[in-house]
């Protein structure tokens, strides 16, 4: 990330970071089993996978945490509906399937952000807003974006919601 961070500084370029959160994973690893939770991330990350291309770059972050780079552009709302798509479906083991679902937050590197550091603060922080809201959004991103120093400071937040189509 730290390197593509340079590289759209150098470019004068915006990019969005989507932070994305297994919802209930721990409830996965409890009721299907370690081996299975394994699967289902491995499964997460392939899906992402698919996704990575020029403008595209999926990462593990941590846990049962993904994060995918998106070179900004006014496409935000379907990339967003892309990533949840990718959690439409279960995850499918020999025997069962195991639903799936995932809460995702934003953050566009040099609007809600001008550092590595607070453009992860910032992505994780819409994050947990979402989930606070509701989890199990299948279908629906919603992204929490600071607009301003005021209300950074007042710690409100503009509500976006992008429906899929």
């Amino acid at each position: 990330m730290d390197r593509e961070l340079q590289r759209t500084v150098e470019a004068g370029r915006k990019f969005v970071l989507y932070l994305i959160d297994v919802d209930e994973f721990k409830h996965i690893n409890d009721n299907y089993g370690h081996l299975d939770g394994d699967a289902v991330l491995r499964e997460i990350g392939r899906r992402l996978g698919t996704l990575k291309n020029r403008t595209i770059m999926p990462y593990r972050y941590g846990g049962d945490e993904f994060a995918v780079m998106y070179f900004y552009s006014e496409q935000q709302e379907t990339m967003g509906s892309t990533i949840l798509h990718l959690f439409d479906a279960p995850v499918h083991r020999e025997n069962y399937d195991i639903p799936i679902s995932a809460s995702v937050g934003s953050s566009v590197f040099t609007i809600d952000a001008e550092s590595r550091d607070d453009l992860i603060a910032k992505a994780d922080e819409a994050l947990y807003a979402v989930k606070e809201n509701g989890r199990r959004t299948t279908g629906a991103i919603k992204v929490y974006r600071n607009r301003s120093e005021e209300e950074k400071t007042a710690r409100s937040y503009d509500l976006a919601v992008f429906l899929c189509s």
